[in-house]
This record gives structure tokens, C-alpha cells and sequence, in this order.
């Protein structure tokens, strides 16, 4: 079984992340694993090794592109995919995501199809 990771300081979003993935299709453990910001993130990722991680990008204490870095910093061979949840659609974002291997960007609200499309995507990857 696999593990996902859902960074976001808003917990209606990691609710729903959680609520509309289809975990089981993917072999996903439940339940999803969740961090505030990208500090706690980055613990988790190196203790528990999840295969899947959902960032937002404005979260306090240390926001997503300065936890994609840390974690290629101190895992460069860590065998994770970023997914970025963001209510902003600015480019500086998608470049920095690109920049540090996320595979998808999707926009809040989540919509289910697209999370779900994007975790396929992601997982076939692995």
C-alpha cells in the first residue's frame, strides 16, 4: 500500500482532498496522512516516505515552493510525486512546481475528476 501526504494550513481543503480522492483505486492507504505547513511536511516526508504529496502554496511557517526544495534538498532520491492545490494561478507557481517535479497544478475549489485524474497521473509515474 501506498501513502499520501496533504500539506495545507485550511482544513475544509485537506477535507476535501481527502473526501473526493479514490484512494482504493490508486492502493492509497486511509487514512491520508496531513501536515499545516511545509515544516511539518517535511518531517513527515522523512519519516513515513509517502508516495504522493498534495502542496498548497501559501501556508505559514514555510509555504509549498520552499518545501519542494527542502524536500529534493534532503531526499534528492526520495521516490515522491508533488501535486499542487493552490487558489492562485500565477505562473511564478507553475514554474517553481515544475521546477521541483510536481506533476500536476490544480486550482481550488477541487473538483473531483480533475484530482482524481491528476492522481492517476502521478501514480502511474511511480
Amino acid at each position: 500500500m501506498h501513502k499520501a501526504l496533504i500539506v495545507d494550513d485550511e482544513i475544509p481543503v485537506r477535507v476535501a482532498v481527502t473526501k473526493l480522492g479514490n484512494w482504493k483505486k490508486w492502493h492509497i492507504e486511509t487514512p491520508i496522512l496531513y501536515a499545516e505547513n511545509g515544516k511539518e511536511a517535511l518531517k513527515v516526508l522523512m519519516e513515513v516516505h509517502p508516495c504522493l504529496v498534495f502542496v498548497d502554496m501559501q501556508m505559514p511557517i514555510m509555504n509549498g515552493v520552499q518545501f519542494m526544495e527542502r524536500a529534493r534538498e534532503l531526499a534528492p532520491d526520495l521516490s515522491c510525486r508533488f501535486i499542487i492545490v493552490s487558489g492562485y494561478d500565477t505562473f511564478d507557481y507553475a514554474k517553481a512546481g515544475i521546477r521541483y517535479g510536481a506533476t500536476d497544478y490544480l486550482l481550488k475549489p477541487v473538483v473531483a475528476d480533475e484530482l482524481n485524474e491528476a492522481i492517476g497521473r502521478a501514480m502511474q509515474g511511480l
